[in-house]
This record gives C-alpha cells, sequence and structure tokens, in this order.
C-alpha cells in the first residue's frame, strides 16, 4: 500500500511569489529569467505567472504581482502557500525606499509569511546613483521585521549578463531548496 501512495504523488513546483512597488522592475525580472535577455514591459495589472527552472535544476512557478498602491490589498492572497518571496527594491528611487520598506514590514507581517524564506533584490544597479545593496541592507535592518530575518549580500550582474551567471539566482536555488529548515533567512542581492 505504501507504494501505491508513493505513486500517486505528484511532486510540485514551489511556489515563489514576487512583489515590490510599482515600477521597481519585477516583470523585467521574470521575463529575463524566463528568456535569458531583457524585454520590453509595461506596468503589470494584476500578475504575470511564468513556470522557471534555475540553473540548479529546481522547477519554481514564478508569480510576479502588481505594485500599485490599489493591488496591494490583494497581496495576502498571493502569499498564502509561498515557498520563498522575493521582494524587489529600486536602488534608485531613494524618495520611495521608505514606502517600500513599510510595505515589506506589512508583509512580512502576514501570518502566511511565518518560516518563508525572503530574497531581497536591490534591483537596477548598474543605473549610475544606485543606492549600494549594502547602504540598502542597513537601512533594512533598523525595522523589527526584518530584524528577525539575518541579511545576506551578494554581488550581481546588469541586464546585459546572462541570467544564469546571476548570483541572485544561486540565492533563490538555495532559498527553495532550505524552505524546510527550521529557521528561515532573509537573503538580500542584487538583481540582474
Amino acid at each position: 500500500m505504501g507504494k501505491l501512495i508513493s505513486k500517486g504523488r505528484r511532486k510540485r513546483d514551489a511556489r515563489v511569489v514576487m512583489l515590490g512597488l510599482d515600477f521597481a522592475g519585477k516583470s523585467t525580472l521574470l521575463y529575463k529569467l524566463k528568456s535569458g535577455r531583457a524585454v520590453e514591459t509595461c506596468p503589470t495589472v494584476g500578475f504575470n505567472v511564468e513556470s522557471l527552472q534555475t540553473p540548479c535544476r529546481i522547477s519554481f512557478t514564478l508569480w510576479d504581482v502588481g505594485g500599485q498602491d490599489n493591488l496591494r490589498a490583494s497581496w495576502p492572497h498571493y502569499l498564502e502557500d509561498t515557498n520563498t518571496l522575493i521582494f524587489v527594491l529600486d536602488s534608485t528611487d531613494t524618495a520611495r525606499l521608505p514606502e517600500a520598506m513599510a510595505v515589506l514590514e506589512e508583509v512580512l507581517s502576514q501570518p502566511s509569511m511565518a518560516g518563508v524564506p525572503v530574497l531581497l533584490l536591490a534591483n537596477k544597479q548598474e543605473v549610475p546613483g544606485a543606492l549600494a545593496p549594502a547602504e540598502l541592507g542597513e537601512r533594512l535592518k533598523t525595522t523589527e521585521q526584518n530584524s528577525h530575518h539575518g541579511a545576506f549580500l551578494a554581488p550581481s550582474l546588469g541586464l546585459s549578463s546572462p541570467a544564469t551567471d546571476c548570483p541572485a539566482v544561486t540565492k533563490l536555488c538555495s532559498s527553495i531548496v532550505c524552505v524546510s529548515s527550521a529557521s528561515a533567512g532573509m537573503l538580500f542581492a542584487r538583481a540582474i
């Protein structure tokens, strides 16, 4: 009977949700990971979803959810049964960083986020004047919700580099693999 049960089970892809403020670069990142190249996108109204496989051969479904203020009320619904959260920060938009931090705290306070690994992506690093990940990390460490997660910094590549060369993708692989570990961490990296 045990064999029948094990044969009947189908392995489910990991569910990864990508959130962040509007214009942070979530859709661009999604399609860069999907196609390996940068594509022009428009603001997401609702969500985009793609099935992906990482270089370390982990399959996952990536949900890119629109970041406009009027769409954020629906975010808790997307967080249900999430294995990993990617929160994208626009490193060039320092004026909206406090808003992004407040939104991140709200997301992390959701009951469904208990034990879920979080990958913070400091996006748009190739743009002159972008805040360095270390500086963003220091600012984020000051919040209570973020202090319950560790921060791990990783180098990044620009949009013209292959998605498979990005250390953030490797961090994503690790976070999905470690989803069952007792302590979820917050990974902090620069996006591709």
